[in-house]
């Protein structure tokens, strides 16, 4: 099972802990690259920056320079694993045999995979987050009936709302670091639909995953620093996905290396930035330059990561001008 892991799977130690594999790149599967997600049952962890100083303090022998994401992450080695949470195995067990407090959970997963038009083998949900359920799918076929669907359910439903920071949630837990007036966070806010709110009761994120899944030597990544830039979006087609990217075109450089000028793309890590902007408008960015080489492909190209600190990605109106600011 170890070999199909990526993003949404679970993975529980033999002390009892549960750490939730992160994103797609993964040591040929032999290692897995997860953070914390639950202790005694318990979720402790809020943003990325809580759950990794939780395994560096606890777990510090599990703590790696990943290069392939330019990081320094927890790497769970095959053997620490007792059992894996397949999240494809908890949709269908939520879906045949869901405890009283899984209906919601239930009903939405329902609800998608007869919108979407696709079959329940599809769809995917992380096991102990039936409360606040997250829902992944693997393959962008599927990606995009999902998107498609859940904005259809927006408009033509009453059951979807759409998040609203700074009043019961807080943006940190998705790992917005920088200061964004709650005006401009709402307006930002108000074109998601991979995180919202299912009938006024509980929220939820969808997280949409490409088809590829890497090994650690498949890519190398090198950091240029911080930098500040202007940029217009000229490719949105993998914003809804996680991670998400966008094809850029540097217009002017404000901090940072003037390798940046070379920059074609961003990759947001987070919840955050996913749906944060759109082919044509213009974005103030802030994230860390890096040279990728990515060994599949045969090619290298700057690109600038944003989702792990003080990062923006904050699109702008004429002048330059904060949207709604």
């Amino acid at each position: 099972m170890l070999n199909t892991v990526h993003e949404g799977y679970v993975l529980k130690l033999y002390d009892g802990t549960l750490w939730l594999a992160k994103w797609n790149i993964h040591d040929n599967f032999k290692n897995i690259v997860a953070l914390p997600w639950r202790t005694n049952g318990v979720a402790k962890f809020t943003t990325f920056h809580d759950k990794l100083h939780y395994a560096k303090s606890k777990y510090p022998y599990l703590i790696k320079v990943v290069e392939a994401y330019n990081k320094v992450l927890p790497v769970i080695p095959k053997n620490y694993v007792r059992k894996v949470y397949d999240p494809f195995s908890e949709a269908k067990r939520v879906v045949f045999s869901p405890l009283p407090h899984e209906k919601l959970s239930r009903e939405l997963i329902l609800l998608l995979i007869s919108e979407a038009n696709i079959d329940l083998d599809d769809i995917g949900l992380v096991h102990s987050s039936t409360t606040e359920p997250i829902i992944v799918s693997r393959g962008k076929l599927n990606a995009y009936k999902i998107y498609n669907a859940i904005r259809r359910l927006f408009f033509t439903t009453n059951m979807f709302n759409h998040l609203e920071p700074g009043s019961l949630f807080n943006v940190k837990s998705h790992d917005i670091y920088v200061r964004i007036s709650n005006h401009v966070l709402k307006s930002l806010y108000s074109r998601k639909y991979l995180n919202g709110v299912f009938n006024s009761s509980i929220t939820y994120t969808i997280r949409l995953l490409e088809d590829e899944i890497y090994g650690f030597e498949d890519l190398k990544v090198k950091s240029f620093g911080r930098v500040t830039l202007l940029a217009k979006i000229v490719d949105d087609r993998k914003a809804i996905f996680y991670p998400s990217r966008y094809g850029i075109e540097v217009l002017s450089i404000a901090e940072g290396n003037s390798r940046a000028k070379f920059a074609s793309e961003i990759i947001a890590f987070n919840d955050g930035f996913r749906e944060a902007a759109w082919e044509g408008s213009e974005v103030l960015v802030q994230g860390v330059l890096e040279k990728v080489i990515d060994n599949i492909e045969g090619r290298e190209y700057y690109r600038v990561s944003v989702g792990f600190s003080k990062d923006l990605i904050l699109p702008l109106q004429r002048k330059h001008i904060p949207l709604y600011a």
